[in-house]
């Protein structure tokens, strides 16, 4: 096993927010997993030697238990993260109880430097607790934090705002995410779902405006041919370490899995296509994939590289291929074959 594999952990379905975007909301008719249950499936994490754990929901920090769950983790030797919209680590005090507990990772969302737009995106009045609580996380060092800005049509518009804010509070790293369009998001494609094209080419100018202002800065939910330039920002699971994975109604751990995502007709042939892993299935269903650019490559280096020496005995039952040639040197027979080298239309111009 990896040293920073990770697993996430649902640990239940409720919120102490109702986000526009939710993708978790159909599964709330589940019930919350107890202490034990929780303890179990953290055991079981440790017996496959993953020594971190990501609790998710819902909302893990409005748990009671949150606590005693830290507790064990750390009796254990493993370390904790949670993935959380940060309400309650606004409590200075508890947030500190939790890294004597080991937390050391924080991925928090959070959608606007615009109080009434983040409260009407999250269903609450959240948006002086979430500040707080990302303002408190990102003043330890001993929490990796991970400010996630999920993309919609409400907020889109004031990116550099929202990352001037968060610099000063000292955050440091962030990702734009391309949401997903299941649970709460189908409820509001209207308002939310931006056109893939549209959204790409707007976080490519904020990416550029946030790597200005020092962040390192991570991106979601694109394709590498929308991201040219930014191939290298594009998070995922296997990026973050994390493997495995279980719903709050699942009996055991399983592999991470990308059954979501999709690729087109239009995907072969393109030179990014192997470190991608497609775009949402239900963004197709809905859009069609006219927007996918693949990106071609270009022969426009070639050479001959010697591929052997052969006897003229030999010739007479060798049949030269179109791209080999054959050239005498001292009555020497050598056969060399055709190369060439393939750029992209972006390494052409550079």
């Amino acid at each position: 096993m990896a040293d920073n594999e990770k697993a996430i952990l649902k640990v239940g379905y409720n919120c102490n927010n109702n986000c526009l975007i939710c993708h978790a909301s159909g599964n709330r008719f589940h019930k919350s997993l107890n202490t034990e249950e929780i303890i179990d499936k953290i055991s079981l994490c440790r017996k496959r030697g993953i020594n971190f754990v990501l609790l998710s929901g819902g909302e893990p920090t409005i748990r009671k238990d949150l606590p005693v769950i830290a507790e064990f983790i750390k009796k254990k030797g493993m370390f904790w993260g949670l993935i959380t919209n940060a309400r309650m680590l606004s409590y200075e005090d508890y947030v500190k109880k939790l890294i004597g507990l080991n937390l050391r990772y924080v991925y928090a969302s959070f959608y606007s430097y615009d109080k009434n737009i983040h409260n009407t995106m999250t269903g609450a009045n959240s948006f002086e607790q979430s500040l707080k609580g990302i303002k408190n996380a990102a003043s330890d060092k001993n929490i990796e934090l991970i400010v996630n800005i999920p993309l919609t049509g409400i907020n889109i518009n004031n990116l550099k705002e929202m990352l001037d804010m968060l610099r000063k509070i000292g955050v440091t790293k962030i990702k734009f995410s391309f949401i997903e369009l299941k649970g709460n998001a189908l409820k509001n494609i209207d308002r939310l779902i931006l056109p893939l094209s549209k959204a790409s080419e707007d976080v490519r100018d904020a990416m550029l405006y946030a790597e200005k202002k020092g962040f390192n800065v991570l991106c979601s939910g694109f394709p590498p041919c929308l991201m040219q330039g930014f191939e290298s920002n594009i998070d995922d699971f296997e990026k973050q370490g994390i493997t495995c994975m279980s719903e709050a109604f699942e009996n055991g751990i399983f592999p991470v899995d990308r059954n979501d995502k999709a690729k087109t007709s239009r995907c072969p042939g393109c030179e990014k296509n192997e470190l991608c892993s497609g775009i949402d299935k239900n963004y197709i269903n809905l859009y069609g994939d006219s927007e996918i650019k693949p990106i071609s490559k270009i022969s426009n280096s070639a050479f001959f590289v010697l591929a052997r020496e052969i006897s003229q005995k030999e010739l007479r039952k060798t049949e030269i291929k179109e791209n080999e040639i054959l050239l005498e040197n001292k009555k020497k027979l050598y056969l060399f074959s055709y190369k060439s080298n393939d750029f992209s239309k972006k390494e052409l111009e550079k």
